[in-house]
């Protein structure tokens, strides 16, 4: 399931991977990473919230995994 924004509780939210030479960013119903992956150390992910623009970072997360978002089914839940 998408994150929802903890202040609009919307889930229009753009994820933000932050690593020592670059970043990674998921856009709401794009399940495509954008980036360029170079050599490096993964640090945080932040969400930015596309409705009320909230900014924040999520916790105890250095790097997404793109199959959290998947159905129940194709996960294998």
């Amino acid at each position: 399931m998408w994150p929802k924004c903890p202040k609009c509780k919307k889930q229009n939210v753009r994820i933000i991977e932050i690593w020592s030479r670059h970043s990674i960013t998921w856009e709401p119903n794009s399940k495509e990473d954008e980036g360029i992956l170079e050599m490096g150390d993964a640090h945080h992910v932040n969400g930015e919230c596309l409705d009320c623009g909230r900014f924040w970072k999520f916790r105890k997360i250095i790097q997404v995994k793109p199959e959290w978002w998947l159905p129940d089914k194709l996960r294998g839940a």
